[in-house]
């Protein structure tokens, strides 16, 4: 926003048209159509808004009083950033034959907290990230899974199949004797 004074009283006593508050304004900053000059202050109304980030203030603060002389503000702002996820419901299959098959989340649901305080539910999985998984390692496992910076774990098991115990019998019995 740009905003002329002198003495810390505008330029101008007549009101600035719509069209220069909107030009004045700096590119998504909100609702200008209840802003108007008051005496030696300027009135905004309004939260200024931008896809994706949350309004944290103004550069530098916006004064009581004006200065003898032309002032810029600049919004500031944040982005918006996943805080924390929740496993609202956990993947279908969370058991696991040893060393057969790769981590599957097919049915896993995720409540997404964001920093402006919204929640989202996410079942697509494209986005999410999982670390823990070792089919090569038999026994209960925590599995990490990751979206947007944000992660919650769920179990999984890995066991042998009936077929694998029956091979670890015979190879094991064979060193035996």
């Amino acid at each position: 926003i740009k905003i002329p004074s002198t003495d810390g009283v505008l330029d101008r006593e007549e009101e600035p048209a719509q069209e220069e508050l909107v030009d004045s304004f700096l590119e998504n900053s909100g609702d200008v159509s209840k802003s108007r000059a008051e005496e030696n202050s300027y009135r905004l109304s309004g939260i200024p808004e931008k896809d994706g980030y949350i309004f944290k203030g103004w550069s530098p603060e916006i004064p009581n009083t004006m200065p003898a002389k032309n002032l810029t503000f600049t919004a500031v702002f944040e982005p918006i950033q996943a805080e924390k996820i929740e496993i609202i419901t956990a993947p279908t299959k969370t058991s696991y034959n040893y060393k057969s098959g790769s981590i599957d989340l097919s049915g896993i649901e995720i409540l997404v907290t964001y920093s402006d305080g919204s929640t989202e539910n996410i079942t697509d999985t494209s986005e999410m990230t999982v670390s823990g998984f070792n089919n090569a390692n038999t026994g209960n496992q925590i599995i990490t899974v990751e979206y947007n910076g944000a992660t919650d774990n769920f179990n999984v098991s890995v066991s042998y199949a009936w077929w694998q115990w029956i091979i670890r019998i015979i190879l094991l019995g064979i060193f035996w004797y």
